[in-house]
C-alpha cells in the first residue's frame, strides 16, 4: 500500500508540474526564444532550388503586443479574438541569405515577384487540417524590408479550427514557379505548449 501511495502522489506531483509549466508566464524574449529554438517543432526550413524557405509559428501574444504597443488602449477582447479566430505563422524567403529584393535577381523577374508577395501569396500558400480539409490563406501582411533584414517576409494567417490533430503548410514554388511544393507539418500539442506571455510586464 505505501508503495502504491508513493507512485500516486509522484504521479499527481508531476501532473501539476506539467500543468504549471504549460500555463507559465513570460517574457517577450523568452517567448520569442522558444518559438526560434528548433527542438519546439514550431520553425521549419526547406529549399527550392537555391531559395531558401522558412515557416515560423507567431504566438498570438506576440501580435497583441505589438497592437498594444501602437495603440496602448488595446483591450483584452481584441488578444482573446486572435486567439479564437486565427492561427498565424511568419514565411520567409531568401536567396544567398538575402532579401530575395536585394539578391542577385537574374533568374527571376522583380516586378513579377513583387506581384506575387503583395498580391497573389493565396496562389502560392495554403493549409491542409489533419491531412484531409485544405484552407486559404484568410488574411496576409507583406511588408517591404528595404534590405534591413535577410529574408523576403509575410505574415500569414489561417482560420482557426478549434479541434484538429495537425496543421500542414505547403507552398510552392513563388520565385521560380516550376520547381515542386514544400511541406512543412506542425502538431496541435506543440502548438498548445507554447507559453503564454507576461503581458501586465507590458501594460502602462
Amino acid at each position: 500500500m505505501e508503495i502504491k501511495s508513493r507512485v500516486l502522489l509522484y504521479f499527481f506531483m508531476g501532473l501539476i508540474f506539467n500543468l504549471m509549466s504549460c500555463n507559465r508566464l513570460v517574457t517577450k524574449e523568452q517567448l520569442v526564444g522558444f518559438v526560434n529554438n528548433e527542438d519546439n517543432n514550431l520553425k521549419f526550413n526547406g529549399r527550392i532550388r537555391d531559395v531558401k524557405y522558412q515557416v515560423l509559428f507567431k504566438p498570438h501574444d506576440l501580435i497583441y503586443l505589438n497592437e498594444m504597443e501602437k495603440d496602448k488602449l488595446a483591450s483584452s477582447n481584441a488578444r482573446k479574438s486572435h486567439e479564437d479566430e486565427f492561427i498565424y505563422f511568419i514565411l520567409q524567403a531568401s536567396k544567398n541569405d538575402k532579401d530575395l529584393f536585394y539578391s542577385s535577381n537574374e533568374d527571376y523577374d522583380y516586378n513579377e515577384l513583387l506581384t506575387k508577395f503583395s498580391f497573389q501569396l493565396k496562389e502560392y500558400v495554403y493549409g491542409v487540417y489533419d491531412n484531409t480539409d485544405t484552407v486559404s490563406i484568410a488574411e496576409y501582411a507583406f511588408t517591404r524590408n528595404y534590405a534591413t533584414t535577410n529574408a523576403t517576409s509575410a505574415m500569414v494567417a489561417f482560420r482557426k479550427r478549434k479541434d484538429y490533430r495537425t496543421f500542414n503548410i505547403l507552398v510552392k514554388d513563388i520565385v521560380y514557379g516550376a520547381y515542386g511544393v514544400l511541406e512543412f507539418k506542425y502538431d496541435s500539442e506543440d502548438i498548445n505548449k507554447v507559453p503564454k506571455l507576461n503581458i501586465d510586464k507590458y501594460a502602462i
